[in-house]
């Protein structure tokens, strides 16, 4: 039994990608004969001065290494100080290290410049130390390929895909997913369809200024989100950046259509499969032929269902956990 402790930085949000990433992987090995994924340690309260949160970071996950005697650590995050510190922990008591850095290209942050100079200073330093990455799209793969070239390519998968159930679709609904008030979610290219022409849902937080075509949804179970994937014609993935996209794959395994901007990059993974098109980001008059083009159209579902099996991707991370133990294992 290879038992496998994950290091993440403490989520901001419930729904956060690395939040999803790590929950997803417990879930997928639950019950599993060869991997146990261990509880995952959180790091980077966002309280104390500098120095001091390093230093119980480094005591925390030290702790955490020694008590449970883990076979692999995987670390996640690319944008945190705490790395390096996590890399030290696992190095001083031998175990081969994972990383998934949930990367986020310099353009997509809000201090590009910040995020440049952390990624050369410290992320660059903490890849070659590592002894695999795993990445989840062509962009964070290149840009990570030059400092370490055991490279892992592999989507995300979605909690949806044992729940489709066939409902009848409503004309012209389209839906939006997304923090409301948040730019990087390009809501604004909702303003620039024909008003009145479509019956617009919007799901999630933030107060935004709703048109007589919008209807707002907030507090939605899952439950309630899955009918709204079943009956909607096209889900909208306007964003400026998404560095994959679990909307995405729940849409189109729910027989929805999507349109997404050329920055949502769960694309590198749907090549050759029906249900999707892409515009691009901020190209307002490009967005609406999109939206009128794919609306209701017919997605290949099996094709989708084939390429986020989360089985088959399950496959993947077991053999690169045992690869990489095995290679630790006889350089000790």
């Amino acid at each position: 039994m290879i038992k496998v402790l994950q290091i993440r930085e403490t989520p901001t949000t419930k729904c956060a990608g690395i939040d999803s990433n790590c929950q997803g992987l417990i879930s997928l090995f639950e019950g599993d004969k060869d991997i146990e994924m261990l509880p995952t340690v959180d790091y980077i309260k966002h309280t104390d001065p500098f120095i001091h949160q390093c230093w119980l970071d480094k005591k925390e996950i030290c702790d955490s290494i020694k008590k449970n005697n883990p076979d692999i650590v995987h670390i996640h995050g690319a944008y945190s100080f705490t790395l390096p510190v996590a890399i030290r922990c696992a190095r001083k008591f031998g175990k081969p290290i994972a990383f998934s850095g949930h990367f986020h290209p310099f353009y997509s942050l809000k201090r590009p410049l910040l995020g440049r100079i952390y990624f050369y200073l410290v992320t660059r330093n903490a890849l070659k130390k590592v002894d695999v990455v795993f990445t989840i799209n062509e962009e964070d793969t290149a840009q990570m390929r030059p400092f370490n070239q055991n490279i892992v390519k592999l989507p995300h998968w979605s909690k949806f895909e044992k729940a489709i159930t066939k409902e009848k679709k409503v004309k012209n609904m389209i839906l939006f997913i997304g923090r409301l008030n948040e730019s990087n979610k390009g809501i604004d290219h909702l303003y620039h369809l024909p008003e009145g022409e479509y019956e617009i849902h919007l799901v999630g937080k933030g107060d935004v200024e709703l048109r007589s075509d919008m209807i707002k949804h907030v507090n939605v179970s899952d439950e309630e989100l899955r009918g709204l994937y079943q009956k909607t014609s096209l889900l909208v993935v306007p964003s400026r950046y998404e560095a994959f996209s679990y909307v995405s794959i729940e849409a189109l395994m729910s027989n929805t259509p999507v349109v997404m901007s050329d920055r949502v990059r769960i694309a590198d993974h749907l090549n050759g499969v029906k249900g999707y098109k892409v515009f691009k980001y901020q190209d307002y008059v490009g967005f609406v032929k999109a939206v009128k083009n794919t609306i209701g159209c017919t997605v290949d579902v099996d094709g989708v269902k084939k390429i986020f099996e989360p089985q088959r991707i399950k496959q993947v991370y077991k053999e690169t956990y045992k690869k990489i133990v095995s290679t630790n294992n006889k350089n000790l």
